[in-house]
């Protein structure tokens, strides 16, 4: 299989400037998916999968999806309803392994997370509006080979 390139993103709260320029930025990507607390109808957050946060209550985005490419499976969640104390991901490997999937694209947190616990892999690209560890905002370029699923962090500069 050849290699499939993953824009991800979270946290954008309401910000669609960051959405445009990746869609602009990355414009082979396979896929643009956002995890969660975009703040926007659809139409501003054109071009990404997206699924709801605790802050997207007013907007039509699924809770969850999963997406399986080559080899694995993979389920995006904003983690809000995954995530019981800050560090503790047990109940999001768990939900994972439920749904027969390697590895979790997750939000919520607004912190860069790349990780695996128990065979599941963790992905949080942090957000691309404000990180609360103090970094700079973040989103994630992943790709995906039936060998590994692999990721890097990229800043935003919020004054593109």
């Amino acid at each position: 299989m050849d290699p499939v390139q993953i824009v991800l993103v979270s946290d954008n709260h309401g910000r669609i400037q960051p959405l445009q320029y990746l869609r602009t930025a990355w414009p082979d990507a396979g896929y643009y998916l956002n995890c969660g607390d975009v703040c926007v109808p659809e139409v501003y957050a054109e071009g990404f999968a997206c699924v709801k946060g605790n802050m997207d209550n007013a907007f039509e985005y699924p809770m969850s999806m999963e997406i399986e490419i080559g080899k694995h499976r993979i389920l995006v969640v904003h983690g809000h309803r995954h995530l019981f104390r800050y560090n503790d991901y047990s109940f999001l490997c768990e939900t994972a392994r439920r749904k027969e999937c390697d590895t979790v694209f997750f939000g919520h947190l607004h912190r860069y997370i790349d990780t695996e616990i128990n065979g599941i892999r963790l992905l949080n690209p942090g957000s691309i509006r404000s990180n609360r560890d103090g970094t700079p905002p973040s989103y994630m370029i992943v790709t995906v080979t039936d060998d590994a699923v692999t990721a890097e962090r990229h800043n935003y500069s919020q004054e593109r």
